[in-house]
């Protein structure tokens, strides 16, 4: 996406340019593909298009593919072996939704609790220490906080498990921060 949005900017500014894929498509991770056992399309990877993406909302709207998206308010939850059961959380970084939330259903009330309160924790960290999240692990960061628990850790995990495919003690607590920091300002919709 990177690659084609500077090659949109600069053909607007009247360079050549040429695009260039390892794949037989562009695109990268941003991609559908058709099965060739079944012919469904399926995605390539889960996409997560926060409100906050402004330069990716501006884009989709120069090209006029905008209504081609669906603002989505909550997060799903299925857990094996409870189908069709399924729990929701509604706009995680929402105030309003908080109690809803915490009683969703989805975790131990008192474990989603202290899941978004550490959330909030991490958030007011102080600029002075900020050198020091690029060396932690959101796992590290979490588990170091006096309050926390083996669910809230789990709940954390799960959701880098789920967002971006990576494991939460391979991903910085700085990287954690400034994703909270933008999806807090403009939480709902969440996605």
């Amino acid at each position: 996406m990177a690659g084609m949005s500077a090659a949109l900017r600069l053909l607007e500014r009247g360079f050549e340019v040429t695009l260039y894929e390892q794949d037989d498509f562009v695109g990268g991770m941003m991609h559908s593909f058709q099965d060739p056992i079944s012919g469904e399309w399926r995605e390539h990877s889960y996409h997560m298009m926060s409100n906050w993406y402004h330069n990716f909302w501006k884009i989709t709207e120069e090209l006029g593919v905008r209504d081609n998206f669906e603002a989505r308010d909550l997060f799903k939850y299925l857990y094996q072996g409870e189908f069709p059961k399924m729990t929701e959380l509604m706009n995680a970084g929402a105030p309003q939704d908080l109690w809803k939330n915490i009683f969703s259903g989805a975790a131990e009330p008192s474990d989603l609790f202290i899941y978004m309160y550490s959330q909030v924790d991490l958030l007011s960290r102080r600029i002075d220490i900020d050198k020091f999240l690029d060396h932690d692990s959101v796992n590290g960061c979490m588990r170091s906080r006096p309050y926390a628990t083996e669910g809230a850790a789990e709940i954390h995990q799960q959701l880098w498990e789920t967002v971006w495919a990576v494991p939460s003690f391979n991903a910085s607590a700085k990287s954690y921060q400034t994703f909270l920091k933008y999806g807090n300002k403009l939480p709902v919709p969440d996605y």
